[in-house]
């Protein structure tokens, strides 16, 4: 899906960043072929999907809202899952670029370390939080 939706398509040596953020207009989800059938709200068809989806539960001692996430399973048209999903193909694209750039530094400062030498790796998680 990736290689699809970008003009530039990765294996070429320069990928551009407008393409990779979903700023380019030659990218996106309008190059995925689908046909009308698929598209029309009345189509009787449906798909089967699922998602993470955050539901209220209560409240803590402080009164605060109670989050649980669950995965919820979805039958719908395809018109309304592609709703849903196409939004989600930028990020896709974005984050597969970032985990195969640094994939591949990682594996390039591996094959230059030298003996004697330590590499250390830290996971900076990009959805993280914290309450102090």
């Amino acid at each position: 899906m990736v290689t699809i939706t970008l003009s530039n398509t990765p294996r070429q040596s320069l990928v551009q960043i407008s393409c990779v953020k979903g700023e380019c207009t030659l990218c996106g989800f309008h190059r995925i072929p689908l046909c009308d059938k698929v598209l029309d709200p009345t189509n009787p068809r449906l798909v089967s999907w699922q998602r993470f989806e955050k539901l209220m539960v209560g409240k803590t001692k402080d009164s605060e809202m109670k989050e649980l996430t669950c995965l919820e399973h979805k039958r719908t048209n395809p018109r309304m899952f592609l709703a849903y999903a196409t939004p989600k193909v930028c990020d896709l694209v974005l984050h597969n670029h970032v985990a195969q750039w640094q994939d591949s530094q990682y594996k390039l400062c591996l094959k230059q370390l030298r003996e004697g030498e330590i590499m250390s790796l830290i996971d900076f998680a990009e959805n993280y939080s914290f309450k102090g």
